[in-house]
């Protein structure tokens, strides 16, 4: 699986803090190069967490393990509790009500209009005062704005239901077709990406609270480089400049970034300290070799 969106390597350059840490080939850098110190993470994550309280079923995937959109990740059952919550969501009770009460506007509105018809017949004859007639229309206005809002109220109800009825079943998935008939539903995958984590206590059986994250996946390809850059190095910078990379992990691998972005506000810190910019380096990842975590060392040579 190979995706278009970034990971990304989170670099904090601190005076003096780093300094000493930095090694491989930002030890020591050449006159006018840049040397900074850098992490890996994913610029693409999605924590995923049942919608509803549950027990797991079964696991479908595992950490490392790419997956595409509307893969299954695992399989739960619904508690007694969230069962009773899923049947409420997708209750037909209230937009039944709603049309009950439409019906009920809809045959007032016109009997109404009946009424001001009959009204402007007997008023033609001299049969009712121009007082009955003035009542009969204001009787009409009002079951007509009666029957309007219950048109809005009664749409809005199916609307919602609808509503409801898809996001559960996107929720479900497959599985969860037929919601009154059976409790077992998925966690389907919402993105191309990899599977960077899985609950530790996550296992067949297992209870899990709705909300309770139970897995987090990650974009890995292409990965992005964030740093924290020293004002006097930023000025240096611009989006488009080339960087060296070397992930600590893997010492014989030399990788090149382009930087993507360079923030114009500092990252937060005390006023007399210097300012130290953001700025993110887009690099290729294609065979995943470097995970989310990883250290490494980033060299610019501004001057080239």
């Amino acid at each position: 699986m190979k995706s278009s969106l970034p990971v990304i390597l989170r670099a904090g350059l601190c005076a003096g803090l780093l300094c000493g840490a930095i090694c491989g080939f930002a030890a020591n850098p050449p006159a006018g190069a840049i040397a900074l110190r850098g992490e890996f993470s994913c610029g693409v994550e999605r924590r995923l967490a049942l919608p509803y309280s549950g027990t797991i079923a079964a696991l479908t995937a595992e950490v490392g393990q790419a997956v595409k959109q509307g893969d299954v990740l695992m399989r739960y059952e619904l508690d007694a509790r969230a069962e009773m919550e899923w049947s409420q969501a997708v209750s037909p009770a209230a937009a039944s009500a709603a049309e009950a009460d439409l019906a009920a506007a809809e045959s007032e509105a016109d009997l109404a209009d009946a009424a001001v018809r009959e009204a402007e017949r007997l008023a033609e004859q001299k049969l009712v005062s121009v007082q009955q007639q003035d009542q009969a229309r204001r009787n009409n206005e009002v079951a007509r704005a009666r029957r309007k809002a219950a048109r809005e109220r009664a749409e809005l109800e199916r609307q919602q239901l609808e509503g409801r009825h898809a996001q559960l079943a996107e929720l479900a998935g497959p599985a969860g077709k037929g919601a009154a008939e059976s409790h077992s539903r998925e966690i389907q995958a919402p993105l191309d990406g990899v599977v960077i984590w899985l609950a530790g206590a996550l296992r067949p059986g297992s209870a899990v609270e709705a909300g309770v994250p139970v897995a987090v996946l990650g974009v890995m390809d292409p990965m992005i480089l964030r740093a924290h850059v020293h004002e006097l190095e930023a000025v240096k910078l611009k989006v488009g400049d080339t960087a060296e990379i070397q992930p600590l992990a893997l010492p014989g691998l030399a990788l090149q970034g382009t930087v993507s972005r360079i923030a114009w506000a500092p990252v937060p810190h005390n006023l007399p300290e210097p300012s130290y910019y953001e700025l993110e380096i887009v690099v290729s990842n294609a065979d995943h070799a470097i995970h989310p975590g990883y250290k490494a060392d980033i060299l610019f040579h501004p001057a080239r």
